[in-house]
């Protein structure tokens, strides 16, 4: 996932086969999320076992800060320098980066992945999930790696019960908002203490954008009808009624029982929700991991925690079932590489049961033979997964223009969030940008 922040890098190289008098075949693998220091210690050991199997294979890893990876992987293209494998992402546009270079930055890999089986008997072409996400223009670009889903909502079973609310209600838009009004405390002062929901605002983050979406496509809007193409201007839907509709939603339980000002998710949000400050959120498969670690009091992920699916659209007479996010951090290999097959040999690796089940702390793994050690030791999380997979699933049109894209989103969404403008006026100005864009690059 993307941020903005100040860029941070560092590298962490692995010499672990010198000296045997052979040639070194030489890898990089560029990603962002090695910040994290159990993912970091999943690819450092990864790339160990990885060595072992292929000695003549030397691999380093370049750890990048994820609040300036997706600008620098564009420079690097642009350069000819990214490196050998580089992580990308189904809901930040890869076709925006395949496109920078001319005739695509990304190997095809159909030929790499057919007939291809890994020594613990995984098939690419059988057992991995979601290929059809990585293809573009009829072949695939890059291989999953891992998965993600949002949005459920998650409540504490002890604070609804307490209230004598029935959980079903969060089944719907109008039932979220009744038990938001009715969660919300605040002290003498009128100064709130409990909040019912929260949402984030900022536009610094690009949670804010991914926990939005869910609202609009259930509400029957989006960016382009069912963020499918053609993606010319005429078919934008971002300033649509049922956008509005979304928004004003947003607005109203935003008011009536969530904090103000310029919130992000993981900063803000989830911590209140830690604490019991917050009654309920929407949350995504990689937020779990640190609500079983952070959850207070101790033992409340195991006794406390519980899910509602993302709430069906019940207003002005309608029913609109939920419509979920679906996104992963596939490995994708550089058209440049000097070594294509020893990078596709590590990518696949990067597909074994064994690495998948370590995977699995933060997204769900997308080899199917990991999956039942996953739903075992991660039982709410496999919980979540089952719930999600119950709806349709959506991500973001995946447009050459996606990044500049994403800024018009951020700014719209925060404008309206935060009470700047209202959600009519920052739509229309958000479609106004996106013409533009789409015009210039067309041009």
């Amino acid at each position: 996932m993307r941020t903005v922040a100040k860029y941070a890098f560092s590298l962490l190289s692995l010499f672990l086969v010198a000296g045997f008098g052979f040639a070194q075949t030489k890898l990089t693998v560029a990603c962002w999320w090695m910040n994290d220091p159990v993912r970091a210690a999943n690819m450092q050991t990864a790339i160990v076992e990885f060595q072992k199997l292929y000695p003549k294979v030397q691999v380093e890893a370049l750890i990048l800060d994820g609040t300036k990876y997706w600008d620098k992987l564009y420079l690097d293209i642009a350069n000819d320098s990214e490196a050998d494998i580089v992580a990308v992402d189904t809901g930040a546009g890869i076709s925006s980066y395949d496109q920078t270079r001319p005739g695509g930055a990304f190997l095809a890999l159909d030929k790499y992945i057919k007939g291809y089986v890994l020594k613990d008997g995984t098939s690419l072409e059988k057992d991995i999930l979601f290929l059809n996400a990585t293809q573009r223009s009829g072949q695939t670009i890059a291989l999953p790696f891992i998965n993600f889903y949002a949005q459920n909502t998650v409540y504490r079973k002890s604070v609804l019960k307490a209230a004598g609310i029935d959980p079903k209600k969060l089944e719907t838009w109008s039932g979220q908002l009744e038990v938001a009004k009715a969660l919300t405390k605040a002290d003498a002062s009128g100064k709130r203490t409990t909040f019912g929901f929260a949402h984030p605002t900022t536009a610094k983050d690009v949670l804010t954008r991914w926990f939005t979406m869910p609202y609009l496509w259930t509400a029957g809007g989006g960016i382009f009808p069912l963020e499918k193409g053609p993606y010319t201007p005429d078919r934008l839907i971002f300033n649509s009624k049922e956008n509005i509709k979304a928004f004003e939603y947003l607005l109203s339980i935003n008011k009536a029982a969530g904090p103000t000002g310029d919130r992000r998710y993981y900063d803000d949000i989830r911590p209140l929700f830690l604490t019991g400050d917050v009654a309920f959120m929407q949350a995504a498969i990689w937020t779990m991991s640190s609500i079983e670690t952070d959850m207070m009091p101790a033992g409340a992920f195991t006794s406390d925690l519980a899910f509602a699916p993302f709430p069906t659209y019940d207003l002005d007479g309608q029913k609109r079932a939920p419509i979920y996010e679906s996104w992963g951090n596939p490995l994708a290999i550089s058209s440049k590489s000097k070594h294509p097959k020893e990078a596709f040999d590590f990518i696949a690796y990067m597909h074994s049961i064994e690495v998948q089940k370590r995977e699995g702390v933060a997204a769900s793994p997308v080899n199917k033979k990991a999956l039942p050690f996953y739903n075992s030791v991660k039982p709410k999380q496999g919980e979540f997964v089952a719930m999600a997979t119950k709806y349709e699933m959506r991500i973001v049109p995946d447009i050459p223009q996606w990044n500049e894209f994403e800024g018009v989103i951020r700014q719209t969404f925060n404008s309206i969030l935060v009470g700047a403008q209202t959600p009519k006026e920052a739509l229309d100005e958000g479609q106004a940008e996106m013409v533009k864009i789409l015009q210039a690059k067309k041009k």
